[in-house]
């Protein structure tokens, strides 16, 4: 028995968990219709099945409902219930008193992905290995002259049958630390991983999307004068101008499109990773007809 199998058993043993009255009643009326039958001896084997079916039912469906320590503890097991199946296979970790390294490397293992998944999976390996490079690469120059730091994550953005995406989160610390993300989105009806500007008929999305993003910019400058993005500056905002085909993207809930920048892409490091939110009515009438519904 795996330590978590052996978490949860020790859990059910130890935890008490009291029945809702209204599950009791159900559980009551549904036992008081079923039909009288005879007592029938199973073998070994269909008792030892019979069990394990129980076991399930307990831990999957009857805990969850009953106890919120259990169903907290369900919520970090990954891949539960979702449609693309995406583990943690490796996690690298250093530390010492100067440099600290933690990378939790995510691999796409779902029969219903080809190409994509294999592809994100080998990209995913070789920004590993070029964090660890660079790492140990920082760690031997400076020895205990200064810290450095490496910490890589990553998260489920979106997971239904028609669209997946993918985020790793990177944080870099040498002297001074930076952050940026990588987006991975894929069109599960082709299989196909779809860049920013391969969701638009031509290249007009680039300044439609520009021109929003700049009033959203000014709009949050205006009602908090704390706040700053280069809107001006050429020579600060210039990568801004032009959104590239490979920027990152994804989008929410409502189908509204995201656009994250990097820490100092488009506004000082005390600013993070600004993102915004284009309506989707601004830029629909651009979309492939793939991508309109």
């Amino acid at each position: 028995m795996n330590p978590f199998d052996k978490m949860l058993f020790q859990m059910a043993k130890q935890e008490k968990i009291p029945v809702p009255e209204q599950t009791s009643q159900k559980i009551e009326d549904i036992l008081s219709q079923l039909p009288q039958r005879k007592v029938v001896r199973f073998s070994p084997l269909r008792r030892i099945a019979a069990t394990a079916a129980s076991l399930v039912f307990v831990f999957l469906f009857l805990l969850p409902n009953v106890s919120v320590t259990y169903a907290e503890t369900l919520e970090q097991v990954p891949i539960l219930g979702e449609l693309i199946r995406v583990v943690t296979i490796r996690n690298y970790v250093y530390s010492d008193d100067y440099h600290d390294m933690s990378i939790d490397v995510p691999n796409i293992e779902d029969a219903t992905m080809g190409s994509a998944a294999e592809e994100i999976n080998k990209d995913v390996d070789a920004l590993t290995q070029q964090l660890m490079d660079q790492f140990y690469a920082d760690a031997e120059s400076i020895g205990e002259d200064g810290h450095t730091a490496v910490y890589a994550d990553y998260e489920i953005v979106t997971n239904t049958d028609q669209w997946f995406t993918l985020k790793l989160s990177v944080h870099l610390a040498s002297g001074s630390g930076t952050n940026y993300y990588v987006f991975y989105n894929v069109d599960r009806s082709s299989d196909q991983i779809v860049t920013l500007g391969q969701l638009f008929t031509d290249d007009s999305y680039a300044e439609v999307l520009r021109q929003d993003i700049l009033a959203q910019m000014k709009q949050r400058m205006e009602e908090d004068p704390s706040l700053v993005y280069w809107t001006e500056d050429s020579n600060m905002g210039q990568d801004f101008i032009d959104l590239q085909p490979e920027h990152n993207y994804y989008f929410d809930d409502a189908g509204n499109l995201v656009i994250p920048f990097d820490e100092y892409e488009v506004a000082p490091g005390y600013m993070g990773c600004p993102e915004f939110t284009i309506q989707r009515s601004v830029f629909e009438s651009l979309l492939n007809d793939a991508y309109r519904s």
